[in-house]
């Protein structure tokens, strides 16, 4: 049975206020979307509601209503609010240099799908068998028997399709359908969400992609593929961090893999990981090894101070380690 939201949440949201959502550092569509939304929903019963982020939002969901009004942690020094509402965030350290803003807000309130989730805030809301961040704010405004604008339905309907790989991953259910039928009535639209978000890559996105496919190394008898994609290919092509997004799930399209990871520098110097799971392995288990996290089929880790070829090869070892282990165990 999907659990009820807490009380606590609800009452929090009811109070009239000043509300601060934040992003994570690389925010995804679900972030983003459910951010976005529940943002709108709060304006729309007259409060203030303020979304900021480390970084820029990523030109595949500026179409998103509210995007371009997304502040940087810089411009929201000196203001004061009332609650601060963190989404699909499995920690406080993960909204970067928003964090220090974020201490300075009377009550944090944590709402995730993450099983990695720290459990962070004064108020915690943790759903596991929740498809995405998107699919619980949806439940949230249900529950405070808010009325759904089409702006909140289209970031609401963003964040659950991008979670869900437009609903086509283990985690979308009988209520993830529901749910995004229901947002679809309330004025999302399937088509322009799905051409914003899966129709337009950038060439240097593209050319990424290419790069990667073509240095893909195949281990572990097949089930498992991996690349590295180091800064200087970034600089040759002319991309930014967000064009190396959703590459490691073309890497875990290949027939007869289990697990795919993407070893990629960043523009800040870490190197980052990201790790996709088809049936058996649950990547969140070897993410979490490396103080990253994530759910059983889709996860992440970032390193400081080391090279991107020594992330590599701890990874790597990790990955067939968990290999050996189930094959082990079989």
């Amino acid at each position: 049975m999907t659990p009820d939201v807490p009380a606590a949440v609800v009452e929090l949201l009811q109070r009239p206020g000043c509300f601060l959502l934040g992003l994570h550092v690389s925010p995804d569509g679900d972030s983003i979307g459910s951010s976005l939304g529940l943002a709108q929903a709060l304006k729309e019963q007259g409060n203030q509601a303020v979304v900021a982020s480390e970084e820029s939002v990523p030109t595949i969901y500026r179409f998103l209503p509210g995007a371009g009004d997304v502040l940087r942690p810089a411009d929201i020094a000196g203001q004061s609010f009332d609650v601060a509402l963190l989404i699909d965030c499995g920690g406080l350290n993960r909204t970067g240099t928003l964090e220090p803003f974020l201490h300075k807000v009377p009550v944090v309130v944590n709402i995730d799908h993450h099983i990695t989730n720290t459990g962070f805030g004064d108020v915690s809301w943790i759903d596991p068998d929740a498809a995405s961040a998107g699919e619980m704010v949806y439940r949230l405004i249900r529950k405070l028997q808010w009325s759904i604008s089409p702006q909140v339905a289209t970031c609401l309907y963003t964040a659950i399709s991008t979670d869900t790989g437009s609903f086509r991953y283990q985690n979308t259910s009988f209520a993830t359908l529901q749910t995004a039928a229901e947002l679809v009535a309330a004025g999302a639209r399937p088509f322009e969400v799905g051409d914003a978000v899966y129709e337009h890559k950038s060439l240097p996105a593209q050319r990424l992609l290419g790069y990667t496919l073509a240095n893909m190394v195949m281990a572990a008898g097949g089930k498992f593929s991996y690349a590295c994609l180091p800064w200087n290919v970034y600089e040759k092509y002319g991309a930014k961090d967000e064009d190396g997004e959703g590459i490691v799930s073309e890497l875990r399209k290949t027939d007869g893999v289990e697990v795919a990871v993407l070893v990629h520098d960043t523009s800040s110097g870490a190197v980052k990981v990201s790790f996709r799971s088809r049936a058996e392995v649950d990547v969140s288990r070897i993410a979490s090894r490396f103080g990253g996290g994530g759910h059983a089929r889709a996860a992440a880790c970032t390193f400081s101070g080391k090279s991107l070829d020594e992330v590599r090869d701890l990874v790597v070892a990790a990955v067939e380690e968990e290999l050996s282990r189930q094959n082990r165990a079989e």
